[in-house]
């Protein structure tokens, strides 16, 4: 039993590339059974599995909107624009990322390389980064724990401060 085999027209689904959708038109007997419209007007087929009819993909990327948990998924700001060097380099390494429409980082093995030309060739620069890789990631937490306990310990020495200030004052009255 797939995914999407009670889907009706009109229901209210999620896709990880273009947000939040609905679907359009069923067709039972088609490899692509569904037809997704997304609130920025594309269409887009897909399998009875959630699997789209472009780009690179394998594995399922719609869901119906009531079944998906996004506090996972990348979200976060891109920190700093890159170069169109930098860019190239990364992409031929295979450590890019692009922001897709839905707000969410994917990879640029993931994403239809259409798009990604199209963003290049509209300097869209700032919807690509350096992938975060999973050591990254909890470097970035170790660092905001120092950072964290440092801010803890000057305001514990800041308070201090201020006691000591006003057990002299009280001593000299």
């Amino acid at each position: 039993m797939a995914y999407f085999d009670k889907a009706e027209v009109g229901d209210k689904v999620y896709g990880f590339v273009f947000g939040k959708g609905k679907i359009v038109d069923v067709f039972p007997d088609s490899f692509y059974t569904l037809l997704v419209e997304f609130k920025n007007g594309y269409e887009v087929p897909y399998t009875e599995d959630g699997v789209p009819g472009w780009g690179n993909f394998k594995k399922q990327t719609l869901f119906y909107r009531n079944d998906i948990d996004l506090s996972k998924k990348d979200f976060s700001p891109v920190l700093k624009t890159l170069s169109i060097k930098k860019i190239i380099k990364l992409r031929e390494k295979g450590q890019l990322e692009i922001r897709v429409p839905s707000g969410i980082w994917k990879s640029i093995k993931k994403v239809d390389e259409e798009y990604i030309e199209q963003m290049l060739e509209e300097e869209q620069l700032h919807l690509f980064r350096e992938a975060v890789t999973k050591k990254k990631k909890s470097d970035k937490k170790d660092t905001n724990k120092k950072e964290d306990k440092k801010n803890k310990k000057a305001s514990k020495s800041e308070k201090d401060n201020k006691k000591k200030e006003s057990k002299s004052k009280k001593e000299k009255k």
